[in-house]
């Protein structure tokens, strides 16, 4: 986000309405884990990026999410399947916090510096990248909970 910052802002290319706001705090709490839970503390920490920027949630349209769960369990297709369901989770409540969202770009992070180094390394990105590409197909193939258009947008 930090690069993506500086190559649009004065860009003559980029619109001048738009607004980039990082949501990550730096602290690891910005999991799948934490951002599937509505009131989860990163939630408030969301909420003074976009107070401070004098924006809303209702302007929100698009989200690029960058993050990984905090679990230690490797088993193929058994994390897969466990991400997948997180990111469905998240997209839930993405559309209930930002009901403008039109575009949602997912992309597993393939390494975790620090202390957490020990459990985001290999499989796990590439575990991710097998629940990213599945969460797609459900949308895709219309299974429940998991719209993007039309009158069940937001079933749960």
């Amino acid at each position: 986000m930090t690069q993506l910052k500086k190559q649009t802002t004065g860009n003559p290319l980029t619109n001048p309405k738009l607004l980039l706001l990082n949501t990550n705090n730096g602290y690891g709490e910005a999991s799948l884990n934490s951002i599937m839970n509505p009131n989860d503390l990163y939630w408030d920490h969301v909420t003074q990026i976009i107070n401070g920027a004098k924006s809303s949630y209702r302007q929100v349209q698009v989200i690029y999410l960058e993050s990984d769960d905090s679990t230690k369990y490797v088993n193929w297709p058994g994390r897969p399947n466990l991400v997948k369901g997180e990111l469905e989770s998240c997209m839930r409540v993405f559309k209930q916090k930002f009901p403008n969202a039109k575009v949602l770009y997912v992309l597993g992070r393939t390494r975790t510096f620090g202390n957490q180094a020990l459990w985001n390394r290999e499989p796990s990105p590439y575990h991710f990248g097998w629940a990213s590409k599945w969460a797609i197909e459900d949308q895709i193939n219309g299974v429940p909970g998991t719209e993007y258009k039309g009158s069940n947008l937001l079933r749960l």
